[in-house]
């Protein structure tokens, strides 16, 4: 498992390549998305540090402490780190995915989804919050489907779905979403 401030580091490194301006509450947010779509993915964290319902938004306390000097300022991209490939390209659909909206618009987002609407300002999200509503937004178009498989639970359908599928296959039904 990576730390928040290794996936910081990647997330700075895809935004800078791809164009993008990063700010700390749009590295916040970007933190935020990598983390609930991993865990609706993978049904486990990608990062084990503390997820918080700060006043603008989900905030990474550990990274948010270790980027505050740049204020309201743009950061600088690092020293790259090693990350297993298939992490680097999941981190690299999440910034493709959210990394052009503005720091404002990622706040407004996360403003309206419920790990952050149903925690208590200064606690921490909980994984079962980012679990239940990142997994309905993956498969809430499924329910569409005559033809469906039955499952008991997220982690059955997650299994049968990801045996089948190549990185190429989830990488498209991700952008199409």
């Amino acid at each position: 498992m990576l730390t928040a401030s290794e996936v910081a580091v990647i997330i700075l490194q895809k935004t800078h390549k791809n164009g993008c301006q990063i700010t700390n509450m749009k590295l916040q947010k970007l933190l935020y998305y990598c983390q609930g779509y991993y865990i609706a993915i993978h049904g486990e964290r990608l990062f084990s540090d503390r997820i918080e319902a700060w006043e603008h938004g989900p905030v990474v306390p550990k990274v948010y402490h270790e980027y505050k000097s740049y204020g309201k300022n743009n950061i600088p991209p690092e020293e790259a780190v090693e990350i297993p490939e298939e992490l680097e390209s999941f981190i690299d659909f999440i910034v493709r995915k959210t990394g052009n909206h503005t720091a404002h618009r990622l706040r407004a987002m996360s403003h309206e989804e419920a790990p952050y609407k149903n925690t208590t300002r200064g606690q921490e999200i909980s994984t079962d919050l980012l679990n239940d509503f990142f997994t309905n937004l993956l498969w809430e178009d499924d329910e569409d489907l005559d033809d469906a498989p039955l499952f008991e639970t997220p982690g059955e359908e997650r299994k049968f779905f990801f045996d089948e599928l190549t990185r190429e296959e989830l990488d498209a039904i991700h952008s199409a979403r």
